[in-house]
């Protein structure tokens, strides 16, 4: 999911999921994304793509741009 769709969500309710799993539940605090890193391991290394920090409640996430960010239904007016 791109980030400029993931930001007007901050201050809501949200679920972040990734193929039906469920990996967080709560208020979204801050979203932004990093560009790719090399990480040197023996014998070589690795590239990895683009990934998305997410803070929701007290919990921050490193995951792939792949995942579904789904705001909670505005509550009914009164």
């Amino acid at each position: 999911m791109r980030i400029d769709l993931i930001r007007p969500l901050i201050g809501r309710a949200v679920t972040v999921s990734d193929h039906d799993t469920v990996l967080a539940v709560g208020v979204l605090q801050h979203a932004r994304q990093e560009r790719a890193t090399y990480r040197p391991v023996p014998g070589g290394g690795t590239w990895s793509g683009d990934v998305l920090v997410l803070v929701v409640g007290d919990r921050t996430l490193e995951v792939s741009t792949s995942v579904d960010v789904e705001a909670a239904a505005p509550p009914p007016d009164a």
